[in-house]
């Protein structure tokens, strides 16, 4: 199932990601798999937009809990 951009955008995949996506599964993913791939890979779920800001965070300290 070839993916359009727009399509891409609806469910906040970039063409990058798509084509990760496509080289693992060494094929076009159907719809349950593109759903599923943008439900998981999405911010909620990995952080990929937030995530290399952690690191501006504190990691000691007596406000910090672990």
């Amino acid at each position: 199932m070839p993916v359009d951009d727009a399509t891409l955008e609806r469910i906040a995949l970039s063409r990058a990601e798509y084509d990760r996506l496509v080289g693992m599964l060494d094929r076009e993913p159907n719809e349950l798999e593109l759903g599923m791939a943008a439900a998981l890979w999405s911010e909620h779920c990995g952080y990929k937009h937030t995530r290399p800001l952690f690191r501006h965070f504190p990691t000691t300290g007596p406000r910090v809990r672990t």
